[in-house]
């Protein structure tokens, strides 16, 4: 496995001078370029998804009622 420790040792120098964030996890063999979201950063996300539940949640209701004056016309 000489070229696993060798691409390990380039990427743990491009870590360590700041280029790139990189996990690794020897045993699993996964390297996670993603950095862990900050609570503030979860937080907005979470509110944002929120908010775009509660539009569809809000047009769907629109919609369902829409539907039963439309019946109740005829």
């Amino acid at each position: 496995m000489p070229q696993v420790d060798e691409a390990e040792k380039h990427l743990s120098s491009l870590v360590s001078e700041g280029q790139i964030f990189a996990k690794i996890n020897r045993p699993a063999g996964i390297v996670t370029f993603t950095p862990k979201a900050s609570a503030d950063e979860t937080l907005s996300a979470w509110a944002s998804d929120l908010g775009s539940l509660l539009t569809l949640v809000e047009q769907t209701c629109h919609l369902i009622n829409k539907e039963h004056m439309m019946h109740k016309i005829v």
